[in-house]
């Protein structure tokens, strides 16, 4: 009787490692992320932060983060993937004094992309921004906002993006608020931030990656 017992009890065991298995293989099926490729583009809209408010007597240097959302994307089908949205994010530094600040000091940036993407899970891009820049722009009554990008890994590797206004057909975007308004701040409690891709309330703001 003992015997059987032993016997039923190594069954059971062989039949737990069995399953465990099993188990195993479905969780090494997981396909890895899609490398979305090609030309996108997306409606985008965000702002650029500053660690230290930049003032007309700033001096030094500030972090500085730039966020951006992007939406209603259109890139080429991979996989059956489709893709649908994306988050920017950059850090980096820069001057906080308005001056050099607001007549395109130049601002070297790195981050990512997070992508949706729908019927598959899209690759997260590396991106770099080299010689990104602001510029307070009488014509536009805006603070311009270039952000000349790079994909350097993941989605859209080896191309560039270019953000701009689709409304005012510029190669970079423009505040949302006005110029006026967010160089007035320089004197008083400084600048804190540049919202953009939304002038006179309305998206404009778009990027378009594409290879090079």
């Amino acid at each position: 009787m003992l015997r059987k017992v032993m016997l039923g009890g190594g069954a059971v065991a062989l039949a737990v490692g069995v399953m465990a298995g099993v188990g195993a293989g479905v969780a090494s099926a997981v396909p890895p992320p899609i490398n979305f490729a090609g030309t996108a583009t997306c409606t985008a809209y965000g702002s650029v932060h500053f660690g230290t408010p930049a003032t007309n007597t700033g001096t030094g240097s500030t972090s500085v983060t730039v966020k951006a959302k992007l939406q209603s994307c259109s890139a080429p089908v991979v996989s059956g993937a489709t893709l649908v949205s994306g988050n920017l994010s950059l850090t980096g530094t820069t001057t906080p004094n308005c001056g050099p600040l607001l007549s395109g000091s130049p601002m070297a940036l790195s981050g990512q992309i997070k992508w949706k993407a729908s019927g598959g899970k899209a690759a997260t891009s590396t991106v770099t921004v080299s010689g990104g820049s602001l510029l307070y722009d009488l014509t536009y009554d805006s603070i311009d906002v270039n952000l000349p990008t790079s994909v350097s890994a993941g989605s859209f590797a080896g191309e560039t993006g270019t953000f701009g206004d689709s409304a005012a057909l510029t190669p970079f975007l423009l505040s949302s608020k006005s110029g006026t308004v967010l160089q007035g701040r320089c004197p008083g409690n400084g600048l804190k931030a540049v919202p953009f891709g939304k002038p006179a309330g309305s998206l404009s703001g778009t990027v378009t990656i594409a290879g090079v």
